[in-house]
C-alpha cells in the first residue's frame, strides 16, 4: 500500500517519534550554513580576483596581470568544482524532495510500517510540513544564489570578452615588439659592421699618424741641422765681410801709396828734365871753352844720358803706377760690390734663418698637433671598443628580448586557450544554473 503525501508549507513546531525521520534544528542550521558557504564561495572568490585584476590592469603590469589571471583561473576552476559538488548535492536533494512533491514517496520509502497508529502519521505529516518550510527557505536561498551566480556568470562573460580583446591587443603588441626587436637586432648588426669599417679606418689613420710623426721628427732634425749650417754660414759670411773690408782698406792704402809713388816719379821726372837742361847748358859752355872744356863736356854728356835714363825709368814707373792705380781703383770697386753682395747675402741669410726659425715653430706645432691627433685617435679607438662592447650587449639583450617575446607570445596563445576553456566552463555553469532554476521553478509549481 502506498500513501501519497501532499506538502503543506507550515511553521507548526513538531517532534519526530521515529529516530530515522528526525532532523533537529542544529542539523538544519548546519545544512543551511554549508549550502550558503558553498554557493557564496565562488561569488566571493570571483569578486576578490576581479578586483585584483582591475587594479593590475589599471597599473599596466602585464606579467603580474598574467600571473593573477592564471591564479584567478585556478581559483575559478576550484570554485567550479565546488559548485559542481554543491549542484550534485542540491540536485540529489531536489530529486528526493521532488519525489515527495510529486507524491511518489511510499510508506516503504519512509520506512514506516502500515500498522502504526494515526498519531504516528500525524507526526510524519508535521515533520514533512516542517521539512517543507525549511525546504522552501532553502529553495529561496538557492534561487537567489543561482540568480546571483547567473549575474556573476554574465559578468564573467563580459570580463572574458574584455580579456579576449586585451589578449588580442597584447598579442598584436607582442608581435610588434618581436618585429621591432628583430629589426633592432638587424640594425645592431649593421652598426657593428659599420663600426668594424670605422675601426679599419682608425687603424689606417693611426698608421698614417705614425708615418706623419716620423716625418715630423725628421723635419725637426733637418731643421736643426739647417739652423746649425745657417749659423755657421752667417759666421763665415761675417768673417768674409770683415776680410773683404780689410782687403778694401789695404787696396785703398795701396792706391794711396801708388798715388804717392806717381807724385814722386813726377818730381823725379821734373828733376830729370832740369838735369837734362843743365847738361845741355854744360855742353854748350864746354864747347865754348874749347879744348879745356872737353872733359867737362864728357861729364855733361854722361849726366844728360843719366837724366834721359831717369826720365825713361820715371815714365815706366808712371805707367806701372798708373796701372797699379787703375787696378787698385778697380779692386776698390770690386771690393765695394763684394761688400754690398755680402751685406745683401747676410741679410738674405738672416731672413732665411728667420724663415727656418718660423718653420721650426710650425714643425713643433705640427708635431704637437700630430700628438693631439694621435691621442684623439687612441681615444677614438677606445671609444670604438667601448661602443662595440655596448652594441654587443644591446645585441645580446635584443636576442634575449626576442626569446622573451617568443615565450610571451606562446604564453599569450596559451592564455587565449585558457580563456576559451574558461568561457566554455562558464557556458556550462550557465547551462547548469539555468537547469537548476528551471528545476526550482518546476518544483515550486508542483
Amino acid at each position: 500500500m502506498q500513501i501519497k503525501l501532499k506538502i503543506i508549507v507550515s511553521v507548526t513546531p513538531y517532534r519526530m517519534g521515529d529516530k530515522n525521520m528526525q532532523m533537529d534544528q542544529e542539523q538544519k542550521k548546519k545544512l543551511l550554513t554549508a549550502l550558503a558557504i558553498i554557493i557564496s564561495l565562488p561569488v566571493l572568490v570571483v569578486g576578490i580576483w576581479t578586483t585584483l585584476i582591475t587594479i593590475l590592469v589599471s597599473k599596466g603590469s602585464m606579467l603580474g596581470m598574467i600571473l593573477i589571471i592564471a591564479g584567478a583561473f585556478i581559483g575559478y576552476a576550484a570554485s567550479l568544482v565546488v559548485a559542481k559538488l554543491a549542484a550534485d548535492v542540491v540536485h540529489k536533494f531536489l530529486s528526493n524532495v521532488s519525489a515527495i512533491a510529486d507524491g511518489t514517496v511510499t510508506i516503504d520509502n519512509l520506512s514506516m510500517p502500515i500498522g502504526q497508529n494515526n498519531h504516528r502519521i500525524n507526526d510524519i505529516m508535521q515533520t514533512v510540513n516542517e521539512i517543507a518550510v525549511s525546504y522552501a527557505k532553502i529553495i529561496a536561498s538557492i534561487e537567489n544564489a543561482t540568480t546571483e551566480l547567473g549575474e556573476v556568470t554574465e559578468n564573467f562573460n563580459k570580463l572574458f570578452n574584455d580579456m579576449t580583446a586585451a589578449e588580442e591587443d597584447m598579442s598584436n603588441n607582442v608581435n610588434s615588439i618581436s618585429e621591432n626587436i628583430i629589426s633592432q637586432a638587424d640594425r645592431m648588426q649593421m652598426i657593428t659592421s659599420e663600426l668594424d669599417s670605422v675601426s679599419d679606418e682608425i687603424e689606417h689613420i693611426s698608421t698614417n699618424i705614425e708615418n706623419l710623426t716620423a716625418s715630423a721628427d725628421n723635419m725637426q732634425n733637418c731643421n736643426k741641422s739647417v739652423e746649425s749650417y745657417i749659423t755657421e754660414l752667417i759666421k763665415l759670411n761675417s768673417e768674409n765681410s770683415e776680410s773683404i773690408e780689410k782687403v778694401r782698406e789695404q787696396t785703398e792704402l795701396t792706391n794711396k801709396s801708388a798715388m804717392n809713388i806717381r807724385t814722386a816719379t813726377e818730381i823725379i821726372a821734373s828733376i830729370s828734365n832740369q838735369t837734362n837742361l843743365l847738361a845741355l847748358n854744360a855742353s854748350i859752355e864746354a864747347a865754348r871753352a874749347g879744348e879745356a872744356g872737353r872733359g867737362f863736356a864728357v861729364v855733361a854728356e854722361e849726366i844728360r844720358k843719366l837724366a834721359d835714363q831717369s826720365k825713361e825709368s820715371t815714365e815706366q814707373i808712371n805707367e806701372s803706377v798708373n796701372d797699379l792705380i787703375d787696378n787698385a781703383q778697380f779692386s776698390v770697386e770690386i771690393t765695394q760690390k763684394v761688400t754690398s753682395a755680402f751685406a745683401e747675402q747676410t741679410e738674405k741669410i738672416n731672413f732665411t734663418s728667420s724663415l727656418f726659425d718660423s718653420l721650426r715653430k710650425e714643425v713643433n706645432q705640427v708635431a704637437n698637433a700630430i700628438g693631439g691627433i694621435k691621442s684623439d685617435a687612441l681615444n677614438l679607438n677606445n671609444n670604438k671598443t667601448s661602443i662595440l662592447e655596448k652594441v654587443q650587449d644591446v645585441t645580446d639583450f635584443s636576442n634575449e628580448n626576442e626569446e622573451c617575446a617568443k615565450t610571451t607570445l606562446e604564453n599569450v596563445y596559451h592564455f587565449e586557450k585558457i580563456i576559451s576553456e574558461c568561457r566554455n566552463a562558464t557556458d556550462h555553469v550557465t547551462s547548469v544554473s539555468n537547469q537548476l532554476i528551471h528545476n526550482i521553478q518546476k518544483l515550486g509549481d508542483s
